[in-house]
């Protein structure tokens, strides 16, 4: 029963929250640009570097494809998916996690996925954080990402990368 109320509370204030967009003169498919949002799907650029504090300035890794193009997409109620062309299809998973807004236009992300030896056996995990910063028109981001690189059995590899995304639209 208190599921029920929770449910029903949260669709009178987003109720609350439509007329008042609407109040103020916007509505349509473009009413969420006025109110900074992550939600939505992404194209994106990253740039993996070696491990740093200031990662902005780190060097760029020199093997691989980088930087390299991917996709996510931040869903309403905070989980995400991604997926990026580093690594083939065929030894790569989609990435799974979750997010928070932090600030007005800032964002914390957390993701991981596996990737596969070519028996399609699990070689190592990764895991991914991000912090985002949206720009004013909603419809870019950049950021850096620590990503913690983890093998079958047990060694861990600290890496940074940057990244800027750019809203996919219809």
């Amino acid at each position: 029963m208190k599921s029920l109320r929770k449910i029903f509370l949260g669709a009178a204030i987003g109720a609350l929250l439509s007329l008042g967009t609407a109040v103020a003169g916007d509505v349509g498919v473009n009413a969420w640009h006025y109110q900074p949002s992550l939600v939505g799907n992404w194209q994106f650029v990253m740039t993996v570097r070696f491990d740093a504090p200031d990662c902005t300035t780190a060097e760029p890794i020199p093997f691989g494809p980088n930087p390299f193009p991917g996709l996510i997409t931040y869903h309403d109620g905070g989980t995400l998916n991604e997926y990026a062309s580093r690594s083939p299809v065929s030894v790569r998973s989609t990435g799974f996690g979750a997010w928070k807004q932090t600030g007005k236009r800032s964002y914390r992300a957390r993701y991981t996925f596996m990737e596969f030896d070519s028996n399609g056996l699990l070689w190592r995990t990764m895991v991914v954080e991000s912090d985002i910063k949206l720009n004013k028109k909603s419809d870019g981001y950049t950021g850096v990402n620590r990503l913690v690189s983890t093998d079958i059995s047990g060694n861990a590899v600290n890496i940074c990368a940057t990244v800027e995304g750019v809203r996919f639209e219809a």
